[in-house]
């Protein structure tokens, strides 16, 4: 079991490094993401991942967006998600509201399309002094046909330029 993590984690981390010069980015475990108006909590926390342990509902989770510079123009969001579910996928949107709680921008819908680990280009977030970003994410539960180790999730993600 524990080989068998490693190795994802491992293969997450090339996930989201992969592919892209980064001049700056800020990396964010996926234990950032917390659950969204749940009055039953499934969601289980193992090392970096947040996972959604119910076996009947799909959890919303809000992972936020916190940096120290609000002047950072156009950075672009990725999010790396374990999707499990052979007929559901993990689904990701990328919002940015103001100061007053209302949506300013929101971005299109990703999905993971298909079981594996993926990474999600949620596009680019504009960070004006007067705004607040966050990802929203559906995570299918446990498949009936599927064992408990067989959770979806958020595995982390990242902000780069």
């Amino acid at each position: 079991m524990k080989a068998s993590y490693l190795k994802f984690i491992l293969t997450l981390a090339v996930i989201l490094t992969s592919g892209v010069a980064h001049a700056e980015y800020w990396v964010f475990a996926g234990t950032n993401c917390m659950e969204k108006n749940d009055s039953s909590p499934d969601m289980y926390y193992r090392y970096t991942v947040a996972y959604n342990s119910s076996s009947s509902a799909t959890k919303t989770v809000v992972c936020p967006l916190s940096l120290d510079n609000t002047n950072l123009s156009q950075d672009s969001v990725y999010i790396g998600v374990i999707d499990r579910h052979p007929t559901l996928a993990v689904e990701c949107t990328l919002f940015e509201t103001n100061i007053y709680g209302g949506t300013q921008r929101q971005g299109d819908t990703k999905a993971s399309g298909g079981t594996g680990a993926k990474e999600l280009s949620l596009g680019k977030v504009s960070y004006y002094s007067d705004t607040q970003a966050y990802i929203e994410c559906t995570v299918p539960p446990i498949s009936s046909s599927s064992s408990t180790n067989q959770m979806s999730g958020i595995g982390g993600y990242e902000i780069n330029n």
